[in-house]
């Protein structure tokens, strides 16, 4: 099972929540692994940002365990990116703890609990794709 990839290719939210987040919460249960709710959780939010960013254009997920044991996930959308060194430079900012104004607010917490959980965060330059691994 380990080596076997979940790939998704979809456009628009509702798909997202009703098939591509409850196909990982299985995947990440046949993973059997000790922290596997908080990997789900950073998965979740950068499944959710890129649908957000996609404007109902296709999402493409990659997720598999490579040969040396780590998880791959690689989540691209359609979108225009970001501006990842703004970004990158307000995380860098907050080091460990993120400000109440984030803690409490409808978003802005995504990008933070991905870095705590993955072990590498990767975006292309436009910010419109993302590769994250963790070593398991």
């Amino acid at each position: 099972m380990k080596n076997k990839p979940l790939r998704f290719c979809f456009c628009g939210e509702e798909i997202a929540y009703r098939v591509v987040l409850p196909a990982i919460h299985q995947y990440m249960q046949l993973l059997d692994l000790n922290n596997a709710g908080l990997i789900e959780v950073a998965i979740a939010e950068a499944v959710t940002n890129a649908v957000k960013a996609s404007h109902d254009q296709m999402v493409l997920i990659n997720m598999y365990v490579d040969l040396s044991g780590n998880l791959v996930v690689r989540i691209r959308d359609r979108g225009k990116g970001f501006d990842v060194a703004k970004a990158m430079d307000r995380l860098n900012e907050w080091e460990n703890e993120i400000p109440d104004e984030f803690l409490f607010a409808e978003s802005g917490r995504g990008l933070w609990v991905i870095h705590q959980v993955f072990d590498q965060v990767q975006f292309n330059q436009p910010g419109n794709e993302l590769l994250l691994i963790k070593s398991l």
